[in-house]
């Protein structure tokens, strides 16, 4: 009898510790699932247990009217080469965290870690070209975003080599636009001098040169609409290879001949 009774209270016993188990596994879920929601409502979608050294990088597409038809689509295709090369690179699938962003559509894709980011899905979501060019906003939200990624990645102690923006444009910026362009190129030429940021200002078949200029202390490269996929090979290699020694990305005219107008 005693004996029963020892059995029915240790199985009684052992089945509370399975539901408080299973309560406290649940809670878990809903917390990871809480704060990946709410980075993803802040475009950051990064992994904090991953221990790479972040190379975090933020593309932002002119997505204005001007771009329409194969410029966009050279445009596309580029982030997508630019994706699949990364994820077939062991080290740099966990060490580059991409950001996509547009004049018009604003987050496209979140910082994500390369080997997080599903293709199809990002194809869906790339814009198509039609509408003003509010670059000063877009550099803004850039920046901004950027910023975000850096004050996690400080809070949590997680390594990061220098972050690069790329910022393309095919025109001029809408006339309101213009001290927003001003503001944020200074701070970017600022950061560039201190080694915080690399730049890299793209003035796509006839931008003005004027303002893309602006955004970084190299001044603007010339480049093609119909060369986009090999400026995204550039930044590729670029990201693959500072993956490994931190080395950021070279705009010599000997590394940048394929695709720049020299």
């Amino acid at each position: 009898m005693y004996y029963a009774l020892f059995t029915k209270h240790y199985i009684l016993k052992t089945q509370l510790k399975t539901v408080e188990l299973i309560m406290f596994t649940v809670e878990a879920i809903i917390d990871l699932t809480k704060w990946r929601f709410k980075m993803s409502k802040t475009g950051l979608n990064t992994d904090i247990d991953n221990t790479q050294t972040r190379c975090p990088l933020v593309v932002l597409i002119d997505d204005s009217s001007s771009m329409s038809g194969d410029p966009i689509r050279q445009v596309h295709d580029g982030i997508e080469l630019l994706v699949q090369s990364l994820q077939e690179d062991d080290v740099a699938a966990y060490a580059v965290e991409l950001c996509i962003t547009s004049l018009n559509s604003g987050i496209i894709q979140e910082f994500t870690p390369i080997y997080d980011i599903n293709l199809q899905k990002l194809r869906d979501k790339l814009p198509e070209a039609d509408d003003c060019t509010p670059l000063g906003t877009g550099i803004k939200n850039s920046i901004e975003l950027l910023d975000k990624l850096v004050e996690l990645y400080d809070r949590h102690g997680i390594a990061k080599y220098t972050p690069h923006i790329i910022i393309m444009s095919d025109g001029e910026p809408d006339s309101d636009e213009y001290h927003m362009c001003v503001e944020y190129g200074d701070k970017i030429r600022q950061r560039e001098e201190q080694n915080k940021i690399v730049s890299l200002s793209l003035a796509v078949d006839g931008a003005d040169k004027d303002i893309m200029n602006q955004f970084s202390v190299n001044g603007c490269i010339n480049i093609d609409s119909a060369k986009f996929i090999n400026f995204f090979q550039f930044v590729s290699r670029s990201m693959s290879a500072m993956s490994r020694s931190g080395v950021t990305a070279s705009v010599q005219k000997e590394d940048i001949a394929d695709w720049a107008n020299l």
